[in-house]
């Protein structure tokens, strides 16, 4: 460690911490990437859940969940990106807006490399309660572009937010809503369980490390 480096540290270890977790979360999504590819009990395993998910099925939820799963589509995460983002430009935080900015759309662009590099095929033509997209299925772009929206902006509304119950509320606003539309590719039988649980943890691992270069970045600021 430089001595630029121990002293950015002991100013703020926020920084350190994240980019630890970030390890953490990047390991845990290769071993689960591992797990689907060469160990046929997990796939198994991932394969009878999610068609125990899928077998909730009636009419009124199919309803639900495919409105529920346009709310990740890439067009109205790509909207809410730039409105949320142009925000927070316009209110002069734009450390703050290019941060949503580069980890959502960077975010997703890993997930599309990723998918192509991992090969998974999704679940056969049979299951599919809504048009079966033509990318292939580990991560899910849906689970990880409204992981990251959600949670990036639960993220810039706890910096300013003064009230613990306003954090908490938000927090789970975010959460709900993300992980509906998670549970709603599942549902509609368009992913498996393991794909969107790799897309939230690789989301977990991007946002870390997106967090901890803002920390980074902001520190020396914040410190004079």
């Amino acid at each position: 460690m430089t001595r630029y480096s121990a002293i950015l540290w002991r100013r703020d270890p926020r920084p350190g911490l994240l980019v630890l977790l970030f390890v953490l979360a990047s390991l845990m999504f290769a071993a689960l990437v591992a797990a689907v590819l060469l160990y046929h009990p997990f796939v198994a395993f991932d394969e009878s859940l999610s068609a125990s998910i899928r077998s909730l099925s009636t009419p009124r939820l199919d309803t639900v969940f495919i409105a529920v799963t346009h709310l990740g589509d890439f067009w109205t995460v790509a909207v809410a990106t730039l409105v949320f983002s142009g925000a927070l430009f316009l209110r002069r935080r734009r450390g703050e807006a290019l941060l949503v900015a580069l980890t959502v759309t960077m975010g997703a662009v890993l997930g599309t490399a990723f998918r192509a590099l991992i090969e998974r095929a999704r679940p056969g033509l049979e299951y599919a309660r809504i048009p079966l997209p033509d990318a292939y299925s580990l991560p899910s772009g849906h689970a990880l572009a409204s992981f990251l929206f959600f949670g990036i902006a639960f993220f810039v509304v706890a910096l300013e937010a003064k009230r613990v119950s306003t954090r908490m509320w938000t927090l789970a606003g975010c959460a709900a809503i993300a992980g509906l539309i998670a549970f709603s590719r599942v549902y509609l039988g368009v992913h498996y369980f393991g794909d969107v649980l790799a897309s939230w943890i690789l989301g977990s691992a991007w946002l870390m490390l997106c967090v901890a270069v803002y920390f980074a970045f902001t520190a020396p600021e914040q410190s004079r």
